[in-house]
């Protein structure tokens, strides 16, 4: 069965365009032999990008405004002057999650980045913290 000879009707009934892009790309790609095998790539194709357009969610909720002690006039400690000495990416991490109190999965919608990433970033910035 040739890709042309594919009934393109469901593809056609999908809204987003990158979904229905990515379903025609998969098609060629994979030229399917009969109907139901188009299908499950269609289907396979959906799932992918609803998985996907989860993890990139974000976040409606406020992110809190925290500024170092120096800018503040209060006193530093070397906890809170390592966790300003960090870079933007893993200081944001450590304040979503211990001074805002958010679960991982929050922290990762904040910041538009998957969850293993967050735990990555976590254990890194604590790493950094523990050798000053």
């Amino acid at each position: 069965m040739s890709v042309y000879e594919v009934d393109l009707s469901p593809v056609a009934a999908i809204r987003d365009a990158d979904l229905r892009q990515d379903c025609i790309v998969a098609l060629l790609d994979q030229q399917p032999d009969s109907p139901e095998a188009a299908a499950a790539i269609v289907r396979r194709c959906c799932w992918t990008h609803r998985r996907l357009r989860r993890r990139r969610m974000r976040y409606d909720g406020p992110l809190p405004e925290v500024e170092a002690p120096e800018r503040t006039g209060q006193a530093s400690t070397p906890v809170t002057s390592a966790v300003f000495a960090l870079p933007e990416n893993l200081r944001k991490v450590l304040i979503l999650r211990f001074v805002a109190g958010r679960s991982v999965e929050e922290v990762a919608a904040a910041l538009a980045v998957s969850e293993p990433s967050i735990v990555r970033w976590t254990k890194a910035a604590m790493k950094i913290i523990r050798e000053r």
